[in-house]
Formats: C-alpha cells, structure tokens, sequence
C-alpha cells in the first residue's frame, strides 16, 4: 500500500491570528557554524584577568561583575572539591553525551517512511511515535510503503531506516568531568574519522564545578548565550518557558523549559544529618508535622531542578544541554540496561526516548521533552498534595483544637504556623508554572513558533506536536486544581489560626484574673509582713496573715466583678455626659410624661421643615 504524502494538516486552535513565526531560514541546512571552536581559547587571547568559568561568563573586563557572573563563581566555589585546582580531575561520573550525525537529503525519504509508522505507547504510556519501542514489531504486508507510486519496489520501511541512519559517534554511558571535556574537544564537523555530530545531547546529573568547567571550555560561540542562560537558572532555581531568538547578528534559536518543584521522600533518622547537607545550594525541609505517627523515618520534601536549553542554526544541527538534580533519587542512577542492540536510552528523557532514533526537528524533540518532564513533576506535586491533604483532615476534621488544655492549643497552633509555611512555598511554586505556561500558550506569544508556518515537517511530527500540545495543556490544568486545592486548605488554615490565637488570648487573659486575684494578694501581704517597722500597728502571727490574704483576695474578687460586670455594661458615665451635653445646648428637658404616669425619652422630630404633599 503507498501512502499519500499529501495529508490534510488543520491548524491548530492554540496558534493565534497573529503569532510569531519560526524563521524559514532553519528549515535548510546551512552548513556548519563558522565559529565551530571553543569560544574560550579566543578569549584566552583577550589577556582578561579571568580565567575558567569566571572568564566564560564574563569574557569581557566591565568595570562592573555581573549578576551571572557572582552566581556562576559562588555555585563553584561551594561545590569545588578542596583537592582540585584548575585541572579536570573529578572521578564523579554523572554526564551523559549521544551525537548523531545528519540524514543525507536523499534519504530522508527512507527515513519518514519509518516515522508514518502508526504511533505504538512507549515505557510511560505515551504516544511517543515508533521512536519509543525498543524492538519494534516486523510490519504486515498493510503497513509496508512503497518506494514509488508503481509499486514495482517495495521495502521494509524499518530496514530502510536503519540503513539510512549513519553510524553514530559511540560514548559510554557515564562520563567524568575529564572524559566529557576530552569528548566535547573533539571536531563537531568534519572531523578526519568521526561522524558529523548534527545532533547532540549533553545531559549532566547534579553538575559539580569540574563539570561546568568541561562545558564552559568547550562551547563554540554561538552557544555561549544558551549556556550561560542555563548555568544561572538551573542555580537560581528559576521557573521559564520560552523561545529565543535574536532579532540580529547570525540567527540561532534557542528554547528553554526550567523546571523547579519538590519532591518528598522518607528519610531514616540516622540518615537525617546527610539529607540535610545533600546538596548545599539545594534546601531540604522537615514535614515530619505532617505525620508524627511514624518514628522509624521522617518525610521530607528536597528542592530540585530540571532544565533543558536546545539551540541551534538550524534545524537539522542543534544541541540540547540538560541539568537536573538527582541525588535524592537512587533510582535514577543509569544502570546496566541503559544500552541494547538497537536501543540507547535518552536520559534526558528519563529513558523513556531511544537516542538511536533522533528526532530531526528541534521543537518536536522539545515539546515531547516538556511533556514528559511535566508529567512527571505532576506526579510529584500529586504526592505531595495528597499527603498535605490527609494531614490537614487528620489534624482538624478528626480532632477538637479547642481543648481544655492550653498547651494543646498551642500544639495546634505550631501545627497550623507549619502548614502555612509550607503552603506558602507550595503555592507561589505551582503558580508560577501555570503562569509561564498562560503566556506561553497564548495566541501571540511562543506557542507560534511551533506552527509549521512554511510546511517544512512531515504530516507525523506536525500531528505529534500538535498531541503534544493538547497533553501539555492538561497536564498544566492539573497544577492549576493542586493549585486551588492547597490554596483552599491555606484559607482554611489563615481563619484556624485566627481563632487559635483569639482562643489563647482569652485563655491568656484568664491566667492574668488568676494572677491578679489570687497571686498578687498573696505577694502584697507578704511584703507587707516583711516590713519591720509598719505605718499600722498590728500582730504579725498566722491568723493575721491568713486574713489579710483572704482580704485581699475578696477586695481584688469585688474590683474584677465591678469592671466585667455593672460597671462594664452599664456604661452610666457615658449616658450622664450625653445627658448633660444635651441640657446644656438647650435642649431643655430630654424626657416627657406618658399616659400611664412614667417618664420616658422624649421623642426628636427629624423632618422639621418637610411636609408631604397631598
């Protein structure tokens, strides 16, 4: 069966009248970057007073340090190892590279036949295309494409891949700062016996100095902005959805999806002391109020980060850098079963992508990242509004706070304090996700950059970005309920609070009537007694003593029965100066006998000079 290239693309409801365009000049290969070198040895040449990374972020002497700059060097500085100096020696290895060369114009052909492969579900239950099966079904004779409209040659649309793909560049799956830095050396393009590397991945688990540094040495020129855009944000935490592209100078694109959230774990008492000194630029917080029946572990929740920046000068040659933070996960050390014969496990997909399938357009390998990232961070999020909702019904539906106990109420009140502690982080997190996202997906903003404005993509990736859209969207209008879900329990918590402090204060209030009452009749007494020579002359013996305290007591009862009482309702001293004031502007007698014989208030006129007209 041949199948008909010419398939109707609707354009999508998410892309404005209006909305920016991706520029036609990536659609066709432009040939390698001029500056294909690291962009450092020509600053080497400068004479800068700086040197490694700090001469990287700032390659040129401003009398001024950036920002950039002071974030970049103080990152280092806390993560450097004491033993290394400016050399490349960390045995840590985290970093992950996968190069692939380039389709050949002329067989491209072979290789979309591969990619109008019906869609199969990938390790998360994902639409992810045949890219995501690691021994993909042999076709029927139905699914088989011809080469031509005659039918008189017809091919396995996957032998016809795997013969048009070149072979990559082969790397193992760890790399140490010194392994990756040797690796990014290397010739991109034209080199004397390596393939082109058109496209490459970088992905680097919890970065140390000596890993930045082996990117820093090794960036061309024309990723320097992508890179040092990613640095900071990856350090600083920073939410962003976006795309850049500059408005002059030599055009390359650059997208960017950072990602912080929180993900909880249990924590062993005795392991407690490292959870807290993990990562030292990376915040651990204690949620053990969340669920105080369990001693043998303690839940925690660790601050973390994704972020991805993908730039490029055209579409067909790009590089993604990825840092993440990993440590407080085992399970997502790369194992053994990372590579089999026909399959490499992406890790900046979590491995749920085969690197030996690249994606050939930038954006769809972008958004099919963003979902798969976003998923997963929601299930985080997920975890973690659950457990917050059950310790909220645990601690205020299934309990009275108002107890008799003061020091029950104030344990209540702790409680109430650390929830909405918590919360406030919570919230503002999620918040600012589900906002990045609004303006992305709005019509005049950077979701139109992913239309196929010029009819550059095949039908496939254009509908799979197109799915990927609509999944994203869900999964952001998921945050948005968490969102609303933790914002009811913090109103709830605020109001809670509220009559905690009230209940106390009145509860303080009583300890002051005892004090006052009882306490402070004793204390007079005493010092009285304790005077040797006193103004009145009386016996000092018990029985004197027990009755000037009973005394005192009864004189302190009466004054307090006085102020909360008559006195206190009454108010007379009020209504006998609002009396007198009246008398003495001339209103004459306020009061007025009635038929009955008593007198009573006599009633003001309050429409003098009005009369109704008939």
């Amino acid at each position: 069966m041949v199948m008909d290239s010419t398939i109707l693309f609707t354009p999508s409801p998410y892309f404005g009248r209006f909305p920016p365009r991706w520029p036609q000049v990536f659609a066709t290969p432009r040939g390698p970057p001029k500056d294909d070198r690291p962009f450092i040895d020509e600053l080497r040449k400068l004479g800068s007073p700086h040197t490694g990374v700090k001469l990287f972020m700032q390659p040129y002497d401003d009398d001024k340090t950036s920002f950039d700059l002071d974030i970049v060097a103080r990152f280092c500085e806390e993560l450097r190892p004491p033993d290394s100096n400016n050399g490349i020696s960390s045995n840590k290895g985290t970093a992950w590279l996968d190069d692939h060369p380039m389709l050949p114009i002329s067989e491209l052909a072979a290789h979309d036949a591969f990619e109008h492969l019906p869609h199969r579900t990938g390790r998360n239950g994902l639409s992810l295309n045949a890219r995501l099966t690691m021994q993909p079904e042999q076709p029927n004779e139905n699914d088989r494409i011809g080469c031509d409209n005659t039918g008189s040659l017809e091919i396995s649309p996957i032998a016809s891949a795997s013969q048009a793909i070149p072979r990559p560049r082969t790397y193992p799956e760890c790399l140490t700062a010194r392994d990756l830095q040797s690796r990014l050396r290397e010739k991109r393009f034209n080199h004397e016996f390596l393939e082109d590397a058109d496209r490459r991945l970088i992905r680097i688990a919890d970065p140390d100095p000596l890993q930045i540094q082996a990117l820093t040495d090794t960036a061309p020129g024309h990723q320097c902005s992508a890179l040092q855009d990613i640095l900071c944000q990856y350090i600083e935490q920073e939410t962003s959805l976006k795309v850049k592209i500059p408005s002059k100078g030599y055009p390359v694109f650059q997208l960017e999806l950072h990602l912080p959230y929180f993900a909880l774990r249990q924590t062993s008492q005795g392991s407690l002391p490292y959870a807290m000194r993990i990562k030292p630029h990376r915040g651990w917080m204690n949620l053990s109020f969340l669920d105080d029946e369990c001693e043998e572990s303690v839940w925690g929740i660790h601050q973390a980060q994704f972020s991805l920046t993908i730039c490029g000068s055209d579409n067909s040659r790009w590089v993604a850098y990825c840092l993440e933070d990993i440590s407080f996960d085992d399970d997502r050390a790369i194992g053994d079963d990372e590579r089999v014969p026909g399959w490499r496990s992406d890790q900046i997909s979590k491995g749920q992508l085969n690197a030996n399938l690249p994606f050939r357009d930038p954006r769809e390998y972008f958004l099919t990242i963003c979902l798969i990232r976003i998923t997963h961070i929601v299930q985080e999020t997920r975890d973690l509004v659950r457990k917050v909702e059950a310790s909220y019904r645990r601690n205020t539906l299934c309990q009275s706070f108002f107890a008799s106990s003061g020091g029950e109420n104030f344990v209540a009140l702790d409680w109430t304090q650390a929830m909405l502690g918590l919360l406030s982080i919570l919230i503002p997190d999620i918040s600012k996700k589900t906002d990045n996202w609004a303006r992305f997906s709005s019509a005049d903003k950077d979701i139109g950059y992913f239309e196929d404005s010029y009819s550059t993509l095949p039908p496939c990736s254009r509908t799979h970005i197109q799915n990927n859209l609509v999944a994203l969207d869900k999964e952001f209008d998921e945050l948005k309920d968490f969102e609303k879900r933790l914002g009811y329990i913090e109103e709830r918590c605020e109001k809670l609070a509220a009559r905690l402090e009230h209940h106390l204060v009145w509860q303080g209030s009583k300890n002051g009537e005892f004090t006052l009452v009882v306490i402070s009749p004793i204390v007079i007494v005493a010092s009285v007694f304790a005077i040797p020579g006193p103004v009145v002359v009386f016996d000092k013996n018990p029985l004197s003593l027990c009755f000037s305290i009973a005394l005192g007591m009864l004189s302190m009862h009466i004054v307090m029965l006085f102020r909360r009482g008559w006195l206190h309702r009454q108010r007379w001293w009020e209504k006998l100066s609002r009396r007198t004031k009246a008398a003495w502007n001339g209103g004459g007698t306020i009061t007025i006998q009635n038929e009955a014989g008593s007198r009573v208030l006599r009633r003001r006129s309050t429409h003098v000079g009005f009369s109704r007209e008939e």
